[in-house]
C-alpha cells in the first residue's frame, strides 16, 4: 500500500540504522533517497566512564515493563540460573504495568526510571544490557550502553543489533524471546574470560562511535544539500 499510494508523497527516508535502511528499500526508497543515524545517544552523558575489570557483574535492563519487552521472562531466566549465575545480578529500571511481578523475584532488583545522568552511572557500572524485546524498532538504550562500555544481550527483534552488536564479541544475540533462550545467552556472558569481557567492551565502544549527535548533524546536512538538487 504505501509503494503504491504514499511513496510519492515523500522525498526521502530517514532511518535509525541498518534494519531501518533495509526496510526503507522495500518500502521504494533509492538508495540515495536513505539517509542514516536518525538516533543516537549523548557521548558526553553515556561513556565508559568505569572500566571493565572494576564494574559490577551485573545484567541490566532499561525500559517499560511491558510484554513486548520480554521482561518477565528475563527475570524468570536469571531467577533459574542457579549456581550458573554465581555472583551476578540482576537490574531492572523502567515502570510499567507487569512491575508488581517482576518486584516477586527475590533475586531480581527493580528500580524506577531516572534521569539521563544517573542511568548513565548504572550503565558505566554494570557489565551487560538485555533487552529482550518481542519488537523494537531500534532500542536507543543499546546506543547508550554501547557507548558505555556494556555488552549485549539482545533479541533479534532489536533494530540495533546489526549495527551494534558483533554476536560471540561483544555479546550474544537470541531469536526466540523464550526463558530458555535468555537464560543460555546470559550462562555465555557469565561464561567469558577477562580478556573476553574487555574486548567486548572495547568492541561496543567502538562500534557505538558511528551513531550520535555527530553523525545526527552530518546526514541532516546531507539531507539539506540533497533538496537543493
Amino acid at each position: 500500500y504505501f509503494r503504491m499510494f504514499l511513496r510519492r508523497k515523500y522525498f526521502a527516508a530517514w532511518v535509525p540504522g541498518k534494519s531501518g535502511k533495509r526496510l526503507a528499500k522495500q518500502l521504494g526508497f533509492g538508495v540515495k533517497r536513505v539517509f542514516v543515524g536518525m538516533y543516537g545517544g549523548n557521548p558526553e552523558v553515556f561513556k565508559a566512564s568505569v572500566s571493565f575489570e572494576e564494574r559490577s557483574k551485573r545484567f541490566i535492563f532499561v525500559g517499560q515493563f511491558i510484554e513486548r519487552k520480554g521482561v518477565l521472562e528475563l527475570a524468570e531466566a536469571f531467577s533459574q540460573l542457579g549456581d550458573a549465575s554465581q555472583d551476578w545480578s540482576l537490574l531492572m529500571v523502567g515502570s510499567g504495568p507487569l512491575e508488581a511481578q517482576l518486584r516477586s523475584y527475590s533475586l531480581v532488583e527493580v528500580r524506577p526510571f531516572a534521569q539521563p545522568e544517573q542511568i548513565a552511572a548504572l550503565l558505566a557500572d554494570s557489565r551487560c544490557l538485555v533487552l529482550p524485546s518481542r519488537e523494537e524498532h531500534w532500542g536507543l538504550v543499546v546506543h547508550e550502553a554501547a557507548l558505555s562500555g556494556c555488552q549485549l544481550v539482545l533479541s533479534h527483534a532489536v533494530g540495533a543489533g546489526p549495527d551494534l552488536l558483533e554476536h560471540g564479541v561483544n555479546g550474544f544475540g537470541f531469536k526466540q524471546v523464550t526463558v530458555g533462550e535468555i537464560a543460555e545467552a546470559l550462562k555465555c556472558v557469565i561464561a567469558q574470560n577477562d580478556a573476553a569481557y574487555r574486548r567486548g567492551s572495547e568492541c561496543s565502544v567502538e562500534r557505538a562511535k558511528a551513531y550520535g549527535p555527530a553523525r545526527w548533524a552530518d546526514e541532516f546536512t546531507r539531507i539539506l544539500d540533497s533538496l537543493e538538487h
